[in-house]
């Protein structure tokens, strides 16, 4: 490969400046054009629309560009991260939207707020999969935005079959369980054939199966009893698709965890489904609920913590019930599979369980209706009998309890007794079901959508159930919430067949954003009015806009000055509002709201454009563009001078193996190589070039799924490489310090020599948007600079420890070259200045936090290099820096495709532009050259080494940026042990 070629002794230095004012004036047009904030304007929607096409045509959607690019201020809202503040206070110009990165955001399931409580979480109880709501102050008050690309959704039934690939845009169940027929990818499309781990040729099979063994080969499910199932671990939700043909609704739960979407998969197929994990609290979910409760491989360890997530299945089971156990231990004799199943056998029967059937990879128990059984038992102490007061609470975030409840056999009715003792008349009740059975009929002629637009289906404030009922003529499914600050009406609610949760609506919902069609709010605001911080109108609203698909209709019924306030507020959530006057229960005429949820796309808005073409002409932005371009021919102009007139300043290194013993192709013999950022660009064809080379690679990643998918790309073009991954964020010193224990725990039981030859520390972003880490600091000094400085010191030791001399290579950029004058204080640093930033990112942030972190990475190398001197003549350790120069990788992704498009396509005219193949040479070249390349910097491959600038050069600039790097280093060691 080589950068020598690029400026031939053909080409002149008035060819180099023809490139270089042509890439400036790419970067120019291309800020112009491709403005680096996207926002997202409504596409036209119209009541009377009833069509059911799955998405908008091509022509409908230049249409909505043409309509809407001359009405900007259609669109008022600003794109901003923005936090709930105290007290609230909603924008003129309506609410925030928020980065299109948070399309997926999920408040009381998010992992980054999840990681900060990690320390004080019971991990052996999987604690951490449990609903974690995080403080008003870090919960985001802005609009969700839709994906790149969001459909609207198919619709059912075909969705059971078929949903957009970019409405869940995830692959990771497509790759790990696709021989197991979850679902698989059809161009555009998820199809999803029906199978699951323990039913890989087909869900209808399996669902006959169990009617078999529950019925003595007699009948099916239904037969059997069964009209509501808890499926737990869910899957693609495929065992709850096809009990419906047989009218048995199904609760779906799992949890937000390494099966990334399953929930959201299920909810984009029209499925009932919610976040939810058995952890250490009650299911939200009633006593005596379930006529079966369905675990097919969904990974709960029954038998742990002497069977206390077994009991809580006992509490929601009703008398005569059947638990649906598949999974190795109901059919494997190997590994600990029979103790577990013995524990298994020793609870229920303690529970006064009965196995009824046990084949075919399945066994199934019922729930006896013994009260005699459980109380020889409990005087026998084999259990503990609940205390019935505490079994009749809602189950709201109820720590859960090691006893057994004695359950109440109360019959399903068309009038639940449980609603009379609540003091709820059947006459009442009665009045409740005929009104809305009224009422829906009604909402339907006022939607003016055909039936088939609408399948997911809340009611936000369920009361006795009457809503749902009213809906079981239509195709849809109700999700029935029943505030947990409200009468305790879910029982009466199951006992009518229906399904639902306890929730408070202080807090967000356990769903993913856009997975409901329609939202009823009965009486719901008002019931919240003097709930205080958090529980307020706008509150509410915000979590309605963020589980509302869009198009979605929320139907709002309360009292006449919160449908005032509604109505006034409705147009900032970007919604359209139509009124519609309606009687109630009682015949008095009220005004009911019908809004509807505006269709986003995202788009360029003209108030955007005006402020892109002032920045344009600003100081900052000729700086970056000029500066950024001259600093890359500049590196380039380094070689070509050193290639004609033999100067000092280059230096040209032949790739060496004799610095390490890449001889042997032994597993526990070959030097092993850490990777960061090794699952994409230039990380991952450095990993693959390595392998090659002989190296045990080990690849650093932050999503397991890319980890996955690498390491099989791999091996599919080096069937001998020796691989091994590891999920660490480099942003996070906790992830760090975790990796290099697992890291060290792995040398040892792998039987590998406690030590590694080779650190890459090529992990990098480039950030739109300012995103804190843990720790608060800016992300992108985190990732760039202080993750690659912790890792670097904490596997120090392990290079110590190498037989043969080990290297440290560290990927740096050209962009150093545009920073003339620095500081390095603790703020400076972690990039505080950066994050506090309003206009983040601008050319100035750019500078400051890419092209500084870039700078530190070099000084890093070079002070790195000077301290191992003064502790090791012996070049033990040697350090390189490396440059690779201009590389199409995925690093940009986060600006607009505009600039992308623009900048690769004039570099590449030029030929400045490397594959991502190409610019590992350069690594290689770093990591491989005799040990007398400690202290250089590597650019433009064939193993030239160049001078990086005179700032990053300064021995008194390095040593401020260690002393500060270390004090950095040491408080997060104290916070972290």
């Amino acid at each position: 490969m080589g950068g020598g070629y690029v400026f031939g002794s053909a080409r002149s230095g008035q060819t180099a400046m023809v490139a270089l004012v042509l890439v400036v004036g790419s970067f120019f047009a291309g800020y112009i054009f491709g403005n680096n904030a996207p926002i997202y304007i409504p596409q036209p929607s119209s009541y009377s629309n009833s069509s059911s096409s799955s998405s908008p045509s091509p022509s409908g959607w230049l249409m909505s560009l043409l309509f809407y690019a001359y009405r900007p201020s259609d669109f008022a809202n600003r794109v901003e991260q923005t936090y709930r503040r105290t007290p609230l206070v909603i924008p003129q110009r309506g609410v925030n939207v928020c980065p299109l990165e948070f399309n997926e955001y999920i408040p009381c399931h998010n992992v980054t707020y999840v990681q900060q409580l990690l320390p004080s979480l019971n991990l052996s109880r999987r604690e951490e999969l449990d609903r974690h709501c995080p403080p008003l102050e870090q919960r985001l008050f802005c609009l969700v935005p839709p994906p790149k690309d969001y459909k609207v959704p198919i619709r059912w039934p075909t969705s059971r079959d078929y949903v957009w690939r970019s409405n869940v845009n995830h692959t990771h169940l497509a790759e790990v369980k696709g021989g197991q027929n979850w679902v698989h990818e059809q161009g555009e499309l998820w199809w999803f054939p029906g199978g699951g781990t323990h039913f890989k040729h087909g869900a209808p099979e399996y669902i006959q199966r169990l009617g078999n063994m529950t019925t003595n080969e007699t009948g099916d499910l239904r037969s059997a009893g069964v009209e509501q199932v808890l499926d737990v671990g869910c899957g693609v939700a495929s065992f709850a698709a096809y009990l419906l043909p047989l009218g048995i609704q199904t609760m779906s739960f799992a949890p937000k965890d390494g099966h990334e979407n399953q929930i959201q998969f299920a909810l984009e197929r029209g499925i009932g489904a919610m976040i939810s994990a058995i952890a250490t609290k009650q299911m939200p979910y009633p006593s005596s609920s379930f006529d079966m409760v369905h675990c097919s491989r969904c990974r709960v360890d029954w038998h742990e913590n002497d069977g206390v997530l077994i009991k809580e299945v006992n509490r929601l089971l009703r008398p005569n019930g059947y638990f649906v156990y598949s999974a190795p231990p109901a059919y494997r004799k190997d590994k600990d599979f029979p103790l577990i199943w013995d524990k298994l056998v020793n609870l229920t029967t303690a529970m006064c369980w009965k196995l009824i059937s046990r084949k075919v990879q399945t066994a199934i128990w019922v729930k006896q209706d013994d009260q005699a059984c459980l109380m020889k038992n409990a005087e026998l102490e084999l259990i503990t009998i609940c205390d019935s007061k505490d079994v009749s609470k809602p189950s709201w975030k109820v720590p859960l309890r090691d006893c057994v409840d004695i359950s109440e056999n109360t019959p399903k009715a068309s009038y639940p007794a449980s609603l009379r003792k609540l003091g709820i008349s059947e006459d009442e009740f009665t009045l409740d079901t005929n009104f809305w059975r009224e009422q829906v009929n009604r909402y339907w002629e006022l939607m003016k959508v055909n039936r088939t637009e609408v399948r997911n289906v809340m009611d936000t404030n369920a009361y006795v159930g009457g809503f749902a009922a009213a809906m079981n003529s239509y195709p849809v499914w109700v999700m029935n919430v029943v505030p947990a600050t409200t009468n305790d009406t879910l029982s009466g609610i199951y006992q009518r067949g229906l399904t639902g949760a306890y929730h408070d609506w202080c807090e967000p919902f356990s769903t993913y954003p856009r997975t409901y069609d329609l939202l009823h709010a009965d009486r719901l605001l008002s019931h919240y009015r003097n709930h205080g911080e958090g529980c307020v109108l706008e509150d509410i609203m915000l979590e309605m806009d963020r589980i509302i698909r869009p198009q979605g209709f929320i139907i709002i019924r309360d009292e006449e000055a919160i449908i005032s306030k509604v109505q006034d507020l409705a147009p900032k959530f970007l919604w359209e509002v139509e009124t519609h006057e309606l009687q109630d229960k009682y015949k008095k005429t009220e005004t009911v709201l019908f809004c509807r949820k505006k269709f986003w796309a995202i788009l360029m808005e003209m108030e955007k454009l005006k402020e892109a073409l002032r920045f344009t002409c600003s100081s900052d932005f000729l700086r970056m563009a000029l500066f950024w371009n001259f600093a890359l021919l500049s590196s380039y102009f380094q070689l070509l001078k050193g290639r004609f007139f033999g100067s000092k300043s280059t230096t040209s290194f032949s790739s060496s193996s004799s610095m390490m013993n890449t001889s042997s192709s032994s597993s526990s013999h070959r030097p092993i190589c850490v990777i960061t950022g090794a699952t994409s660009g230039l990380g991952k064809a450095t990993a693959f070039a390595l392998s090659r080379k002989g190296f045990y690679v080990l690849l650093v990643g932050r999503s397991s799924q890319l980890l996955s998918k690498t390491l099989a790309e791999i091996k599919k073009q080096n069937e001998d490489a020796q691989l091994k991954a590891f999920e660490v964020d480099i942003s996070s010193f906790q992830s760090v310090s975790k990796f290099r224990n697992s890291l060290e725990q792995w040398l040892s039981e792998s039987e590998i020599h406690s030590s590694i030859q080779l650190l890459v520390n090529n992990a990098g972003i480039l950030a739109t948007t300012s995103r804190p880490t843990v720790e608060g600091f800016d992300r992108m000094m985190a990732t760039n600079y202080i993750g690659a400085f912790s890792l670097t010191k904490l596997l120090l030791p392990l290079l110590r420890n190498s037989p043969v001399p080990s290297r440290v290579v560290n990927v740096t950029s050209f962009t150093h070259r545009s920073v003339f004058s620095a500081r390095f204080d603790k703020d400076s640093v972690t990039g505080v200045y950066s994050s506090e930033s309003k206009q983040y990112p601008c050319a100035s942030i750019y500078q400051y936090s890419k092209c500084k972190a870039k700078l530190c990475v070099l000084l890093f190398s070079y002070e790195l290099h000077r301290q191992l001197r003064l502790t090791d003549d012996s070049h033990h350790i040697s350090v390189a820096a490396v440059d690779p120069g201009a590389v199409k990788t995925n690093i940009m992704h986060e600006l607009p495709s505009y600039i992308q498009v623009l900048a690769f396509f004039s570099l590449k005219v030029f030929r400045l532009m490397q594959s991502s193949a190409e610019a590992a040479e350069s690594v290689i070249d770093a990591a491989l050259a005799p040990p007398e390349v400690s202290g250089k910097y590597f650019f433009g491959g064939n193993g030239r080494t160049i001078e990086s600038s005179a700032v990053s050069r300064d021995p008194k600039l390095a040593k401020e940026l260690w002393d500060t790097s270390c004090l950095i280093f040491d408080e997060l060691q104290q916070t972290h042990t």
